[in-house]
């Protein structure tokens, strides 16, 4: 018996189309193929326009927060005991006592472990930053890199400082309010206008 094959209605219908587009494609990849200096150039006209259009669009940065406190986190390595951390917490106190006497850290406590409660990792630590009123010390985010500097040379345990957030718990990500705008200058009047409702509002 001979064998007959079944092809369904939208493979008749659309076949055709399909062969012809399978051949479209192939013959201007050959004629593409066949121009390599031409696709390099148009490489690199597109790679040139990115970089023009980067230059040229305005961008601007939130400034940071200014909090008045912060924590330094402190990490010890994996399985260190309370032992092994002590010293280095009474060296990142002993550290930042300088900046406490010059009156810019109001409150400063240093803590080993983190967590609270019944605690099996004794392998990190922390500390509370509380700072000056903002007309007698510097910014934060100058005190913040004054800290780094001051403990980045600790060999046996990491501590990095980092700024409180408005909102939340820790020092995760905190609720951001996002203005847009066609133009820079109505986002600029935007946000001066919800600026001033918002302030109205806390008085």
């Amino acid at each position: 018996m001979r064998r007959v094959e079944y092809e369904p209605w939208l493979v008749r219908k659309t076949g055709h189309i399909l062969a012809s587009v399978t051949a479209f494609y192939r013959q201007a990849l050959d004629s593409w193929l066949k121009r390599p200096y031409l696709i390099a150039g148009i490489m690199v006209i597109a790679l040139a326009g990115s970089g023009w259009l980067a230059s040229r669009i305005p961008s601007e940065f939130a400034p940071r927060e200014d909090r008045g406190a912060m924590f330094i986190i402190i990490n010890g390595p994996q399985g260190a005991s309370y032992a092994f951390m002590q010293p280095y917490m009474n060296e990142i106190e002993h550290r930042l006592m300088p900046m406490v006497e010059s009156g810019e850290i109001k409150r400063l406590l240093v803590r080993a472990p983190r967590g609270w409660g019944r605690i099996e990792d004794f392998s990190n630590g922390f500390a509370i930053v509380v700072l000056e009123d903002w007309s007698q010390r510097r910014g934060a985010s100058a005190i913040i890199g004054d800290i780094h500097r001051r403990l980045s040379d600790l060999a046996g345990v990491r501590a990095f400082p980092v700024m409180r957030q408005p909102f939340g718990r820790g020092v995760g990500k905190p609720v951001q309010f996002v203005l847009g705008g066609a133009v820079t200058r109505s986002s600029r009047s935007g946000g001066i206008s919800c600026l001033t409702k918002w302030q109205l509002t806390r008085s």
